[in-house]
C-alpha cells in the first residue's frame, strides 16, 4: 500500500511541473518570461531564439490584449512595480526615420499594427529603438534603449514547444516510480 501511496504523491507533484507554460491562443502559442536580474533586449531576443520561438509579434488589437493579459496582474513583469513591463518583438534598425519610421518584427511579420502610448514612439536621447508594453495599467508601448534591464520578455512560438528538460526530468522519475510500484 504505501508503495502506491508514494507513486500517487509524486505523480502528483511531477504532474504540476509537467505543464507546458506556453498558452494557446489564434493558432499560435504564447508563454510570459520573468528573469532574475533582468535582460536586455538582445538577451531576451536570443532566449525566445533558443527556445523554438521569437520574440513576440502583436498584430491587432485582439493579439495585443491577450498578451498584455498574461503579464498585467502580475507585479514581477513590471520593473518598479508598474513601469517598464516585458520585451515585445519590435525594433527600428538603425538608419531608420526617426522618431516612427522603419520599425519591424524580430519574426520577420509585416508592422501594420502599433499600440504606442501617447506621444510615442519619441526616441528619447536619439537610441530608443526597441519596444516593451509601457505600463501596468494600459497594454501601450514605449520605445526604450535595447540596453536597458527589464523583468522579462514574451515569446510566441508557431507550434506547442517541446517540453524544456526539466520536465523530461519529471517524467523520468514518475515511470521509475511506476515501474518501482510493479515491482513491489
Amino acid at each position: 500500500m504505501k508503495p502506491k501511496i508514494a507513486f500517487l504523491v509524486l505523480f502528483l507533484i511531477s504532474s504540476l511541473f509537467l505543464f507546458s507554460e506556453a498558452i494557446l491562443w489564434n493558432g499560435h502559442y504564447y508563454e510570459a518570461i520573468l528573469v532574475t536580474g533582468g535582460l536586455n533586449f538582445d538577451q531576451a531576443n536570443a532566449a525566445a531564439t533558443s527556445k523554438g520561438g521569437y520574440l513576440v509579434s502583436i498584430t491587432s488589437d485582439a493579439e495585443n490584449t491577450f498578451v498584455y493579459n498574461l503579464i498585467s496582474n502580475n507585479s514581477l513583469f513590471w520593473k518598479d512595480g508598474d513601469w517598464h513591463g516585458p520585451w515585445l518583438g519590435a525594433f527600428q534598425p538603425t538608419g531608420a526615420s526617426e522618431p516612427s519610421g522603419g520599425w519591424q518584427w524580430t519574426s520577420g511579420e509585416s508592422f501594420t499594427y502599433s499600440n504606442w502610448n501617447t506621444g510615442e514612439p519619441n526616441n528619447a536621447n536619439g537610441s530608443e529603438n526597441h519596444v516593451h508594453f509601457h505600463n501596468r495599467t494600459h497594454s501601450r508601448w514605449n520605445d526604450l534603449n535595447g540596453g536597458s534591464v527589464l523583468t522579462g520578455y514574451i515569446v510566441e512560438y508557431n507550434s506547442n514547444p517541446v517540453p524544456e528538460p526539466n520536465s523530461l526530468i519529471l517524467l523520468s522519475f514518475v515511470l521509475v516510480g511506476f515501474w518501482y510500484c510493479k515491482r513491489h
